[in-house]
């Protein structure tokens, strides 16, 4: 599933959630590289079933989305913390939604992950409504 994640990552970076369909293919081909046939079968599929996502294409609809977007913050105890958001979502009303994208099952690994980003997205924008939403690529 890690594999399977990193190559679908790479394709929505490319802009693949949001290419037309004769795109999509050739975005996820490119990411992929030297992968397995049958990998880059999986992540054309899964990319494809996200696409079509109501869910998905609301939380998009009209928005500024950044994917991969590294950012740095300091938490209560004064520590600096590092992560890549898999998406950072600016709504046109100005609010900040932080996505993560999972393959396989959900894990309470995930929620913390997620809930340790938006403090620190919050951190940064202390004047901008942040949150958050993990997106499993399986439904």
């Amino acid at each position: 599933a890690r594999t399977l994640g990193s190559l679908v990552h790479r394709a929505l970076a490319a802009g693949a959630l949001t290419a037309p369909d004769a795109d999509r293919l050739a975005l996820v081909d490119a990411a992929a590289g030297h992968a397995a046939p049958e990998l880059r079968a999986q992540a054309v599929t899964a990319v494809a079933r996200l696409a079509v996502r109501a869910d998905v294409a609301e939380l998009i609809s009209g928005a500024d989305v950044q994917h991969e977007v590294p950012f740095s913050w300091r938490d209560e105890h004064g520590a600096t913390l590092r992560a890549v958001a898999d998406a950072v979502v600016r709504h046109p009303d100005g609010h900040v939604t932080v996505l993560e994208f999972k393959t396989g099952a959900a894990r309470e690994a995930d929620a913390r992950q997620l809930a340790s980003y938006v403090e620190g997205m919050r951190r940064l924008l202390p004047e901008t409504s942040v949150d958050g939403r993990i997106i499993h690529l399986d439904g």
